[in-house]
């Protein structure tokens, strides 16, 4: 890319803003940020000035590498540049704030998009519900859930994984089985993360009877049980002192052809 531009000058070509956003995205990519800045400074020099595009593109780049306070200025300085911010660069600060621990700012950040006039997509709530419920802050994960139902989005498989976690540790384990009914209505498979929620959930409190109901419709879906899956089972049927049960599910761990983990070893 280096020589390319090296071309360019040679040949009198002048840099775009299209060239330069590629070259951020590039350099971005590769995980040199202080050369994509770099760029985004020099790019004055050739009179090129820094769009929406630009601004986009660092604030995502910096917020994924976790350089939250670059992303945070950038967003300022994107502002004062008198650029509106559109959907994606606010899910992004959205994201941004919500993993600095921001979460009240984050939501200022929600309702300051949605009074601009720019809607919010199924992607924004499924981040800000993903924050809230990591946070502990079950009750707003799950108002932000029902207020996303009331503006006519319909949950995908992320939606609902998130919902089903909240609603375990909330203790609604009868909730959790009823949305996971609603997630199949609505076309969506579960996963592997989803069905071993379920084992978990039950062998947790004690019902091995469920935890294993939910094992065997994970493999009767055709999907695969993980390591976490069979260790949830274990834990379950050890605790109950069923231990012909357990000795049952090492066998079955190693024909699906997994190895037991250390936490399989401190079970046993």
């Amino acid at each position: 890319i280096l020589e390319l531009m090296e071309e360019m000058k040679k040949d009198g070509c002048k840099p775009s803003i299209v060239t330069f956003n590629r070259l951020i995205h590039c350099y971005g990519r590769a995980n040199r940020m202080d050369e994509a800045l770099r760029i985004f400074h020099g790019m004055k020099d050739f009179g090129c000035v820094p769009d929406k595009v630009t601004y986009c593109t660092l604030i995502d780049l910096h917020a994924k590498s976790g350089s939250l306070d670059v992303a945070m200025n950038m967003y300022n300085q994107m502002q004062e540049a008198g650029l509106q911010p559109d959907t994606f660069t606010y899910s992004v600060i959205i994201n941004c704030l919500g993993k600095a621990g921001e979460l009240s700012s984050a939501q200022k950040v929600l309702n300051e998009m949605i009074g601009k006039g720019c809607t919010p997509t199924l992607v924004t709530y499924n981040i800000l519900i993903d924050l809230h419920a990591k946070s502990g802050k079950h009750k707003m994960a799950l108002k932000l859930y029902d207020d996303m139902l009331g503006m006519g989005y319909h949950p995908d498989r992320v939606t609902y994984s998130i919902i089903m976690e909240v609603l375990r540790h909330s203790g609604h384990l009868h909730e959790v089985e009823y949305v996971f009914s609603q997630m199949e209505e609505a076309g969506w498979a579960p996963d592997a993360t989803v069905y071993g929620l379920l084992v978990d959930m039950w062998g947790k409190v004690g019902n091995s009877m469920k935890a294993c109901g939910w094992y065997n419709k994970m493999l009767t879906s055709g999907v695969k049980p993980n390591v976490p899956t069979f260790n949830s089972l274990l834990g379950a049927f050890l605790r109950e002192k069923s231990y012909d049960a357990g000795m049952q599910l090492i066998a079955d761990m190693a024909n699906q052809g997994l190895a037991p983990s250390l936490q399989t070893y401190t079970l046993l």
